[in-house]
């Protein structure tokens, strides 16, 4: 995720909209993060049934957090996006 937020963060100084960042953590009671199936559960929890717009990108930061980037999203949009999640 290194050269997606540089392409959003310069769309959005050129249009003037916002750019948000929310982190985001899943723990997992009793499952290491290392094993293969709870790999695949954070991966469709942050990919899958949480980001709905075509321009929004996740990324894995850690073994159980991820980065989003949601682009044209002020902070009230970004707060909702965290709560459903």
């Amino acid at each position: 995720m290194t050269v997606r937020p540089g392409r959003e963060w310069i769309r959005a100084q050129r249009t003037d909209l916002p750019l948000s960042l929310v982190m985001a953590r899943q723990d997992i009671d009793g499952t290491s993060v290392a094993e293969p199936a709870a790999s695949r559960t954070i991966a469709r929890w942050a990919i899958l049934d949480h980001i709905h717009r075509n321009g929004d990108v996740t990324a894995r930061a850690s073994a159980t957090e991820y980065a989003i980037l949601l682009p044209a999203t002020g902070c009230r949009g970004a707060e909702q996006e965290a709560r459903n999640i």
